[in-house]
This record gives structure tokens, C-alpha cells and sequence, in this order.
């Protein structure tokens, strides 16, 4: 686990995030099914959310641009 001093982190614009928010609009959803793995696109400029509808999971995320 890497935990970071709250101290050393960077101020959050919490205004600017909820301006982002508004006009959500749900596009698809993806479900994963425990111990498996899954993949889905996000076009830029796009916000994605990551929810455990089952319990506390343990998971690995990785990040790639589809451009590079």
C-alpha cells in the first residue's frame, strides 16, 4: 500500500470536479465477475467509475492511452 502524508498532497479543486459532474450521463455499463479480468475504453475528456456492488475486492488497475 502507498499511502501519501495528507500534508504533501496537492490541494483538490472540489468546485471544478462538481462543475464536471454536472449533466452525467450513464453510457454503459460493465460488469466483472470476481477473480476474472476485464477491459473497456473511455474517450477522452470522459469520466469512468469503478464500484464493488459484491464486498470489499481487491483489484489492479492499469492504464494505457489508445493512441501511444
Amino acid at each position: 500500500m502507498i499511502c501519501y502524508p495528507n500534508e504533501t498532497l496537492p490541494p483538490v479543486d472540489l468546485e471544478a470536479l462538481r462543475a464536471a459532474r454536472q449533466g452525467w450521463v450513464l453510457i454503459e455499463t460493465v460488469t466483472i465477475p470476481a477473480r476474472e479480468a476485464g477491459t473497456f475504453s473511455v474517450p477522452a475528456g470522459s469520466f469512468f467509475r469503478i464500484v464493488s456492488d459484491e464486498g470489499p475486492q481487491v483489484g489492479d488497475l492499469n492504464l494505457w492511452s489508445q493512441d501511444l
